[in-house]
């Protein structure tokens, strides 16, 4: 295997390469789709529950289920994409499969065949959410790498509001009804694999694995144990556990999304469309984070977390007779707050992994954080809620947030400035040192920068 040396690009360039603009766009497109194919199962149950003759339960269960396929095409299709297929061609199966599964969610006809389906669509989604930071990370230039990949966390906010506005437009009640959301996703969905069809293969992997001339099954412990081993070690436990900590409040609060939105005396959906200020919040946080740790630092945003603590009390005491300016504003705050961390997820995690290790070690950090933080907490959130109540709930809520930043606080390393593989440089150096004192490298844009302890 080639040494971090040898195979790193320079990214001492400001200027963004019309490459990067390709992937981000078509990563965004990606990320808009993927949530809103998730959010339309939320937007929708009241209307997809009888239509399929379901019980009470089907939803939440299809939501857990969803969640395991996503956890395992992440896993899956990152390892692929390293050590198989490449980044491109795992890119591009993982937005056909997505488009595909989209589309058969509208003909399903009972609860199996929704199940199985959006099992399917899960994998898929899993594997688009970190290919798209895989190798965004990898063709976008050092000094604009986490505003570029914040931007695909905004599309979430794009997905919330498309879904929003897809299930208060098509799911009327008529002969199609709640399928007709579906089938303009799926048509949506299709313009994203256009745009996809002119990225091209990550010139990072090429040079890291790409020329190997043999691949074994055994590889996957190899990666593993890649992912686990001296310093690399740290920073991949720090990636799962930041993600379980940033998921426990945030899979909670999203399948509850309509339910306490109702319930605390706002009118949800198209009436006052209030909804969007918590959308938009997402959108203007993830860009302005990304450029915080382009510009500042990457460790040091974790504070941008708890200025959502008291905007959720807020939220949580407010009714409607309080009015809507006070709403929209208490919700934007609280969005922007909460969205600060998930901007670590696109813009810090794809960065803590070295190109070899990348689609896999990004794939371990989505089954340990989506399953045990984001998805375990929709579980218990709702048990919560519905044997104790809202109140409660509120409380826990903000709880979590208080100590969601706690694994970047203790353990947090600065990736602002670094280039690619600066784990592999730094076991380099270990390796290869001779008398040399201190633990200092040089940059790709000539600066000096402090090896991770």
């Amino acid at each position: 295997m080639e040494s971090g040396r040898v195979h790193r690009v320079e990214e001492g360039s400001e200027r963004i390469p019309p490459q990067a603009w390709i992937v981000l766009t078509t990563t965004v497109l990606g990320w808009v789709v993927t949530t809103l194919d998730l959010q339309l199962s939320a937007f929708l149950q009241t209307q997809i529950t009888p239509a399929l003759h379901a019980s009470a339960t089907f939803v939440g269960n299809v939501f857990f289920i969803f969640s395991a396929g996503l956890a395992v095409g992440a896993l899956v299709l990152g390892y692929f994409s390293d050590l198989w297929i490449g980044r491109r061609r795992a890119f591009m199966y993982s937005i056909v499969g997505t488009i595909l599964l989209t589309g058969l969610t509208g003909f399903a006809s009972n609860e199996t065949e929704f199940v199985v389906i959006r099992f399917f669509a899960g994998v898929f989604s899993g594997g688009e959410w970190i290919l798209g930071l895989s190798i965004l990370s990898e063709v976008a230039p050092r000094r604009h790498r986490s505003l570029m990949l914040g931007c695909t966390q905004a599309a979430v906010g794009i997905g919330y509001g498309i879904a929003n506005t897809f299930a208060a437009t098509f799911a009327a009640p008529g002969a199609l009804g709640w399928r007709a959301a579906y089938f303009a996703s799926f048509a949506f969905a299709a313009v994203t694999y256009v745009v996809r069809l002119k990225v091209e293969e990550s010139p990072h992997w090429k040079r890291a694995v790409g020329d190997a001339a043999t691949r074994r099954l055994s590889d996957v412990r190899e990666n593993v144990h890649g992912l686990l081993a001296g310093r690399q070690r740290r920073l991949t436990l720090l990636a799962i556990g930041l993600f379980i900590a940033i998921g426990a409040p945030q899979g909670t609060w999203d399948f509850l999304y309509p339910k306490w939105y109702s319930d605390i005396g706002h009118q949800y959906g198209g009436g006052t469309g209030i909804t969007y200020a918590y959308e938009a919040a997402i959108i203007v946080s993830t860009i302005s984070c990304g450029w915080f740790m382009d510009r500042v630092s990457a460790k040091r945003l974790w504070p941008v977390v708890w200025l959502s603590v008291p905007f959720t009390i807020l939220i949580w005491q407010t009714s409607k007779s309080s009015g809507i300016v006070l709403a929209v504003i208490f919700l934007f705050l609280a969005g922007f707050g909460r969205q600060g961390m998930w901007s670590l997820v696109a813009g810090y995690f794809p960065v803590l992994f070295p190109t070899r290790l990348r689609g896999t070690g990004m794939g371990m950090t989505w089954v340990g954080g989506w399953l045990l933080g984001y998805t375990l907490s929709a579980e218990w959130g709702t048990q919560l809620q519905a044997h104790i109540g809202w109140n409660t709930w509120w409380i826990v809520q903000a709880a979590l947030l208080l100590v969601m930043p706690l694994p970047m606080i203790i353990a947090g390393v600065e990736t602002k400035g670094r280039d690619l593989d600066f784990q592999e440089e730094d076991r380099g150096e270990t390796n290869d040192r001779s008398g040399s004192k201190g633990g200092r490298r040089r940059g790709g844009g000539g600066e000096s920068v402090a090896t991770p302890t």
